[in-house]
């Protein structure tokens, strides 16, 4: 039982990955400097959390 609760965490931790590469863009900075990458980083998260909550909201 503890596997396949694993496993069905994982396929949702993917799931997210997938859509910050692809729909946010988390793998698309070209910077080079430290400070830019964080804020990029950052921004896209932000994005993601922003996306999520509208999703949670939309399903009640």
């Amino acid at each position: 039982m503890e596997m396949v609760r694993l496993f069905h965490e994982r396929f949702w931790i993917e799931q997210g990955y997938q859509q910050l590469k692809e729909e946010l863009g988390l793998d698309h900075h070209e910077g080079r400097s430290w400070t830019g990458w964080h804020r990029h980083v950052f921004l896209v998260f932000l994005a993601f959390g922003y996306l999520t909550l509208q999703r949670i909201q939309e399903k009640n």
